[in-house]
């Protein structure tokens, strides 16, 4: 079964098109590092470029040395890549010592089609630091299923972090799950409200998210029904997916996180994962993709990945 995974963007940057929480402070921070330990959050995924969340999370972990949590960060997209591998070396240093740690559960790239044309210079310093212990995994974040062919044929991969929710039911064809498990590769989950997008009102929709009127009606009317939220319903149908090694979430409060963790508890049937498959497997692709909103409709992060 999938296991929780806190993403903390949001405690350093604004995050999602539904959001309406501020930038926490590190007593707010430390709260929700805190409560999501509670709540069995097994991984915290973090990133440089994410404001000054490496930086919070390393001070709670100074303060709570004992904390057993899993870490990963990312290598961000660098303008210009000479001197790429030490750049790399620069940027995992900077999140060791921002994060106050000595090691790392994960370093994932956050720019695939910059890290896959310098992979042969990266990853056997990735694959000495994996021998010495100072990370345990590696891996690549990515935006959609395109580049997995590939990614399948690199067996230094570890991990690979990729957006799938209700509407976003990409990752399920061409057996690319089998696939990745075959090659003992983890799966990590992110953007499963798709970012917020799950949450807004239908009749209300700006102009650019009209084609998806339709399904977002079906989606709210289905919640109604049943009297089941619609984040019960989102993080339902991820965990009911096989195969999916960590759901990342994002939170904006105490309450919200153990909201979700519950969520994640419950579950949903059988019967409306089925008709969530049948529903919504085919939605705009310029709707999956939020660096295609309107900047209007963009976070921050998205700006920034």
């Amino acid at each position: 079964m999938s296991e929780l995974a806190l993403g903390t963007v949001q405690l350093g940057l604004p995050y999602g098109i539904s959001n309406t929480h501020n930038i926490p402070d590190q007593l707010s921070a430390k709260r929700l590092l805190s409560g999501s330990l509670d709540q069995h959050f097994t991984t915290w995924d973090t990133a440089p470029h994410y404001g000054d969340a490496e930086k919070k999370i390393g001070i709670y972990l100074k303060s709570n040395p004992n904390s057993h949590v899993d870490i990963v960060t990312k290598i961000p997209f660098f303008q210009d890549d000479s001197h790429y591998l030490e750049k790399v070396k620069t940027s995992i240093n900077h999140s060791l010592s921002a994060l106050n740690q000595t090691s790392l559960y994960g370093v994932l790239f956050h720019h695939y089609e910059q890290y896959y044309q310098n992979k042969d210079l990266v990853n056997p310093f990735l694959n000495n630091l994996k021998t010495t212990h100072i990370i345990q995994k590696m891996g690549v974040s990515i935006y959609s299923p395109d580049n997995l062919d590939t990614i399948l044929n690199i067996t230094d991969i570890d991990i690979i972090q990729i957006p799938f929710s209700i509407f976003d039911q990409r990752l399920l064809s061409n057996d690319y799950l089998q696939r990745l498990v075959d090659q003992n590769i983890d799966i990590h989950v992110r953007s499963i409200f798709l970012q917020g997008l799950l949450f807004l009102n239908p009749e209300t929709l700006p102009p650019f998210f009209q084609s998806v009127k339709k399904e977002l009606r079906q989606l709210h009317q289905i919640a109604k029904d049943h009297c089941i939220p619609l984040a019960k319903l989102a993080i339902g149908f991820v965990k009911k997916t096989p195969s999916i090694s960590k759901i990342i979430l994002g939170v904006g409060s105490l309450s919200e996180l153990e909201e979700n963790a519950a969520y994640h508890q419950d579950g949903i049937s059988e019967n409306l994962y089925r008709e969530f498959l049948n529903l919504f497997s085919s939605i705009d692709p310029k709707i999956l993709d939020p660096r295609s909103w309107p900047k209007n409709h963009i976070s921050q992060r998205e700006a920034v990945t």
